[in-house]
């Protein structure tokens, strides 16, 4: 089985990753587990060397794939196809791009290809990510403070992230909006100008 991650979010499709190669590491005993990245000749060799040996000591197999659209090997597509067929084999794979032009299976959803997509979160689910961000830290953000942090940190998970864990060293419990403008942290002009647009285009669909 191939397990796809992609879409621009890096912060949750790592979350999801991780959460997977440790759920993955519970249920099977003596699992053989090893990373390999494709942009490197060598690791594309022992790649086809892990998925094509068998074992009866690593019964279950999981190989985490990294830079799987830089490679250049011209059978990789076809080293993939059989290892989604193996059930005793799991490729899991997280990158920004879903499919390019010399893999193109990849993408498509199947009995032996799940994929699930990271998009950007926006409006209310963007907002409830960053009070359950907040929360997980330590910090409640009061309404208007939410809305403000969320606006600043628009598809930046990670510097929310980082931005979080500064503010839980605060000590304080309850965060109020003039506690974040107290740090310096202001709305990116670009967020204006991406609103400006977005109303534009809504203006020209009428």
């Amino acid at each position: 089985m191939i397990i796809l991650l992609y879409g621009p979010d890096e912060y949750r499709r790592l979350q999801k990753k991780n959460e997977i190669i440790t759920e993955f590491k519970k249920k099977h005993a003596g699992v053989a587990l090893s990373r390999f990245d494709l942009s490197n000749e060598e690791e594309f060799a022992s790649f086809t060397e892990f998925v094509g040996s068998q074992s009866l000591f690593d019964p279950k197999k999981l190989a985490i794939l990294d830079n799987i659209f830089l490679s250049e090997e011209k059978g990789l597509q076809d080293v993939l196809k059989k290892a989604a067929k193996n059930p005793d084999i799991t490729v899991l794979v997280s990158e920004k791009n879903k499919t390019n032009e010399s893999i193109t299976f990849l993408g498509r959803e199947s009995a032996n290809i799940k994929t699930q997509p990271f998009p950007y979160l926006t409006g209310a689910k963007w907002e409830a990510f960053v009070s359950e961000l907040a929360k997980e830290n330590g910090a409640a953000l009061q309404p208007e403070a939410l809305k403000f942090l969320a606006q600043v940190y628009q598809n930046d998970t990670w510097g929310l992230v980082t931005e979080i864990q500064k503010i839980a060293l605060l000590l304080k419990k309850n965060i109020e909006l003039e506690d974040l403008e107290k740090l310096g942290l202001e709305i990116s002009s670009d967020f204006f100008g991406l609103l400006g647009g977005l109303k534009n285009q809504e203006l020209d669909k009428r």
